[in-house]
């Protein structure tokens, strides 16, 4: 695990200052054509169109067949039916002293700690993410106990997981000076057995020679070093096909 200088959305914030960014924009269809790609989008409830030389896409697994209906439907099928995806809650202690602990993170076995599955110290993955002294927490209970739960207001998930985390770390609930909850909905690929067969199977059978090439986290572990190297990889395969488009007109 690395920590980030400069806050761990550095990589995002430097992308977005060199490219045109937008959001709030839902694709509902990319398709190759002859010259490139088209792409289909709604935003502010208006839908629009473009003709792109090449697209890359980094939807969940689950949504790749339904904007990309050219897919190969073997892999379509795949990436529909086999790619579980996990829900996330994320509750982040600030504390106004750190737990006497230097590890990173603690992993509780299931069902161990009620639905407690990680606790991460953050002040020790990234040194400045808390003021000296102070330390931030994050808790991470498990996608069963965290999809049972995702409608509960923040002050009962607060109250249901602080036990299991003092059991972890001691009694932090005198030092808490805040606590910040968040839902992924959904949040990453759920690997169960056999999942890392389907990716290196997905990897197969990735097409280098077409307009349209697909990036995301269920191709990769999750993270931000798997993010890079998967759109690396989707980066170099869709130049490939442009320089080979490019090579076939000036012929």
């Amino acid at each position: 695990m690395l920590g980030y200088t400069g806050r761990m959305d550095f990589l995002a914030r430097e992308l977005a200052g060199r490219l045109h960014v937008l959001t709030s924009a839902r694709v509902s269809l990319v398709e190759p054509t002859a010259t490139g790609a088209r792409v289909v989008w709604t935003q502010d409830g208006e839908r629009r169109e473009e003709h792109v030389a090449g697209v890359i896409t980094s939807v969940t697994a689950q949504r790749v067949p339904e904007i990309y209906p050219g897919l190969e439907p073997a892999i379509a099928t795949r990436l529909h039916d086999e790619v579980p995806q996990a829900n996330y809650l994320a509750l982040h202690f600030a504390l106004s002293r750190r737990p006497e602990l230097d590890a990173i993170l603690v992993c509780v076995p299931k069902d161990e700690l009620g639905g407690l599955s990680t606790v991460v110290l953050e002040h020790n993955v990234a040194q400045g993410s808390a003021p000296p002294g102070k330390g931030l927490v994050c808790a991470f209970p498990s996608h069963e106990w965290a999809t049972s739960r995702l409608d509960l207001p923040d002050h009962e998930l607060i109250d249901q997981l602080l036990p299991e985390v003092e059991r972890v770390l001691g009694p932090i609930a005198h030092h808490i000076e805040f606590v910040e909850v968040i839902r992924w909905v959904p949040a990453a690929p759920r690997p169960e057995p056999g999942y890392y067969q389907l990716v290196a199977d997905l990897h197969d059978h990735l097409d280098g020679d077409t307009r349209v090439q697909l990036a995301g986290d269920f191709l990769n572990l999750p993270s931000v070093n798997g993010s890079i190297v998967s759109g690396d990889a989707a980066a170099r395969r869709l130049a490939h096909t442009l320089l080979r488009g490019c090579l076939a007109g000036s012929s």
